[in-house]
């Protein structure tokens, strides 16, 4: 039996930073699509400034059935890139784009197959002024947190280990999106932990952005509903999976100017969510 489940991937790499620290409305999603809270949100762990490779909790159906019971997996964030060797620093697939989800060989057939839901408290995104790049926090209107559109690759333990394998002969495999205005210190520790225990890796999938996201960049992950996310969980049919991925059907936006502090994974606490204004220039 499939498992379906609800993380730019051609040329663009945009919502390369997810906070999930407002346990209340993500639990309000939960309740509104009939789930007990997640395990790691009832232990009172926010994260703020969650990043590639990073383990988060998705939701999943047990078939592409609306009958069918939803449950919560964990996930991680990219997708080996099928060019990837054991030992070399190649970037996981962390988007989807929407336009080419069903033909590029990479995602067809998981979009067909292993979509997921990931919820989360809201998205960071970059502008772009100059050689300046300038972080936004990025939250749906209508519903208390947000519920991104993705699709997953299941794995094995022997995926897993060699996962492993892999992020040891290569730390910095899975990149950190750290100060888009400065270089990696040559200091960084080398040492990476073996990642936890996870079911499968995903992809958020993206669409063209319209509205007030469009003015900070030309992508945005596709933000579903209530009503979209069951759907997009049990539906078999093309054509409303399609529809749901336009523009036009991405849920509506706000934006707020955050702190610098976001600009680097080392700091993961509120300070990434303070507005730009209390920092002196």
């Amino acid at each position: 039996m499939e498992r379906c489940a609800i993380a730019c991937t051609d040329v663009d790499r945009m919502c390369g930073r997810i906070n999930v620290s407002d346990h209340e409305g993500v639990q309000a999603l939960m309740a509104m699509l009939g789930m007990p809270l997640f395990p790691a949100v009832r232990a009172g762990q926010p994260k703020w400034n969650v990043s590639p490779t990073a383990i988060l909790n998705a939701v999943v159906s047990e078939a592409m059935d609306e009958r069918a019971a939803l449950s919560d997996t964990p996930l991680r964030w990219g997708i080996a890139a099928p060019w990837s060797e054991p030992g070399k620093t190649v970037r996981p697939l962390i988007n989807a784009r929407s336009e080419t989800l069903f033909s590029k060989p990479t995602f067809r057939d998981l979009a067909k197959q292993h979509r997921a839901i990931v919820p989360v408290s809201g998205f960071y995104e970059w502008e772009r002024v100059g050689d300046e790049r300038i972080p936004y926090f990025v939250q749906v209107q209508a519903l208390p947190a947000m519920l991104l559109a993705a699709v997953f690759e299941p794995v094995t333990d022997a995926d897993i280990q060699k996962e492993q394998r892999t992020a040891s002969a290569s730390p910095q495999m899975g990149f950190s999106f750290d100060d888009p205005n400065q270089e990696a210190s040559a200091n960084t520790p080398a040492a990476t932990p073996a990642p936890p225990l996870h079911t499968g890796n995903f992809a958020i999938v993206t669409t063209e952005a319209i509205g007030p996201m469009a003015q900070v960049h030309h992508r945005t992950p596709v933000m579903l509903n209530i009503a979209q996310a069951k759907r997009w969980l049990a539906t078999d049919d093309t054509q409303e999976i399609q529809a749901m991925m336009q523009p036009e059907s991405v849920m509506e936006v706000s934006l707020r100017r955050v702190s610098r502090a976001v600009n680097s994974t080392r700091n993961d606490g509120p300070e990434c969510l303070a507005d730009a204004e209390t920092e002196s220039d």
